[in-house]
């Protein structure tokens, strides 16, 4: 593997060919997008199998804080933090098609780890409302909605126009009034 160095950089640069899984892993997830919403839901849910995969966690997770810290000169960071967000949207969006195939438990299971990644999530929070809704458990969409409402109060925030949107929404569909 070729290198290139200077007082400040340290690049590496892979041979012709090389399998990048951080790339593939992006690509995956562009091209699973593209097939749900093109409606093609059996493709969409085997790339988004392979590209569930390849993250295995945070990037460089592993390294020694020294070399990671402070915040501020953290270099992998801003990457990491691309790449987190990417898998919270992979296991929402695989979460998405499954519950259009009418499979919710296995959409819930999807949801559930997006959560994982992040507790605050509006999208990954939205569809674990819906999924609920879909099986019948109105109780599990008021419980969500509210531990949302918590994550985000936790972290300072406030809770986004458009899920409070979906929770009325959903409230009146069952004819029962919204508990905001």
């Amino acid at each position: 593997m070729l290198h290139q160095r200077s007082p400040n950089l340290y690049r590496i640069n892979p041979p012709r060919g090389s399998w990048i899984d951080i790339d593939t892993f992006e690509q995956l997830c562009r091209r699973g997008l593209s097939l749900f919403k093109r409606g093609e839901d059996e493709a969409a849910l085997r790339i988004y199998a392979a590209a569930e995969q390849l993250y295995t966690g945070d990037l460089f997770e592993d390294l020694p804080l020294e070399y990671v810290q402070p915040e501020q000169d953290d270099w992998c960071l801003p990457r990491r933090i691309w790449l987190r967000e990417m898998a919270l949207k992979l296991q929402y969006d695989f979460a998405k098609v499954l519950l259009r195939s009418k499979r919710t438990r296995e959409a819930l299971e999807h949801c559930q780890k997006s959560l994982g990644i992040e507790p605050a999530s509006e999208g990954a929070n939205a569809v674990a409302m819906r999924i609920f809704m879909a099986q019948g458990r109105v109780d599990a969409m008021h419980r969500q909605y509210r531990q949302y409402k918590a994550a985000v109060a936790a972290m300072g925030a406030g809770e986004g126009s458009e899920i409070r949107g979906l929770y009325r929404d959903l409230s009146k569909e069952l004819s029962v009034p919204a508990r905001i």
